[in-house]
């Protein structure tokens, strides 16, 4: 969904954030309780029927379904707990830094599609101020698809930055979002021209050997 920030602060930059870690802290609870009723329900199957095989198979998908979802409550009360504080802050500036590159160029951006706003210095998700990368903070991009059956149904940038984190970021399918998927990566390269592109051992290890620490 397109969104208007030429009038964006700070404050609403650590709203957002707020807002979308308490959203992402709801879906791993609801995660949570739906892992542990399809677990208690796996047991039951086990003990009833003594299918130990495909059973303990559930079981095993379940708990691992159940860590994940603890794994991202717990992140999310990390980044709640001192929202101002949080990695993204740490990484790229202060929230009115932020908020004031992504207003002064939200207004002539080189792409504004299908969830992604792309301006001449940063890309970012609507409404997930978390996903935001300065272009010059790029230390790998690749294209992704998506396949369901054979057939095609996502398009991606993925882009790690300097810190190792990484996000993915739709185009669209077909012949012009390609097109602009080159032009956008040709953009990025002249800002960042050391970073490596493609999927690849070496693009891979180039991120491990130059990724910068966040103390």
């Amino acid at each position: 969904m397109k969104q208007n920030y030429a009038d964006l602060t700070g404050d609403a930059v650590v709203r957002g954030v707020r807002k979308k870690n308490n959203q992402k802290r709801l879906l791993c609870l609801l995660g949570v309780l739906a892992a542990a009723a399809a677990l208690t329900g796996a047991f039951i199957w086990i003990i009833k029927m003594h299918e130990f095989f495909y059973g303990g198979i559930l079981a095993i998908l379940c708990a691992f379904g159940a860590y994940m979802a603890f794994t991202g409550v717990s992140k999310a009360n990390k980044v709640l707990a001192d929202v101002e504080n949080c990695r993204l802050f740490r990484k790229f500036g202060t929230p009115e830094s932020i908020a004031s590159r992504i207003a002064s160029e939200c207004g002539e951006p080189l792409l504004d599609s299908k969830g992604t706003l792309i301006c001449n210095s940063f890309i970012m998700k609507h409404g997930d101020f978390e996903s935001y990368i300065p272009f010059e903070q790029t230390l790998r991009l690749f294209r992704r698809e998506h396949r369901t059956n054979g057939i095609q149904d996502g398009v991606y940038l993925v882009m790690t930055d300097a810190y190792g984190d990484q996000q993915q970021f739709p185009f669209k399918i077909g012949k012009k979002g390609k097109a602009q998927m080159e032009e956008i990566v040709d953009h990025i390269i002249q800002q960042a021209p050391n970073c490596a592109v493609g999927y690849t051992k070496e693009a891979l290890a180039y991120v491990k050997l130059n990724k910068k620490d966040l103390n």
